[in-house]
């Protein structure tokens, strides 16, 4: 079993001061694992979207048997405070060739959420626990 593990820093070009993305990935056993971390350097929270750049299907972390509401496909959205990292993490089946991940867009995140899809994302997903589910005979 071979270890790889390569380490990027990919800047957005418009502001290399402000947001900074970082990443690495390992692979082992047919699996890589990618791990990011987004900063935000200004005094206001930002709203990041991160995409996968490896050509591949892309494992999104679960929260028991649901997805992570802030994952998307391939993309991952989230808010930023000021002045704070956020860490972000997936697993593929595919080896990367270049960064593993890049910022798609930022703006700054407002208290209002506009649309439905946002609002929609930032509930809890839930379900009934299985002792009180009971199946029709």
């Amino acid at each position: 079993m071979k270890w790889r593990l390569w380490k990027f820093k990919h800047e957005q070009e418009r502001n290399p001061d402000m947001i900074r993305l970082d990443a690495d990935w390992t692979r082992q056993n047919g699996v890589t694992r990618v791990r990011a971390t987004v900063t935000n350097g200004r005094n206001t929270p930002q709203r990041v979207e991160i995409g996968s750049t490896i050509d591949g299907q892309v494992w999104a972390p679960r929260s028991g048997p649901l997805g992570v509401a802030e994952w998307s496909g391939a993309r991952w959205s989230g808010v930023v405070p000021p002045e704070r990292t956020r860490g972000v993490g997936f697993a593929t089946s595919a080896v990367p060739s270049e960064d593993p991940v890049e910022i798609v867009s930022v703006e700054r995140a407002t208290d209002r959420v506009s649309e439905e899809g946002a609002v929609l994302a930032e509930l809890e997903r839930s379900s009934p626990p299985s002792a009180i589910v009971v199946s029709d005979p």
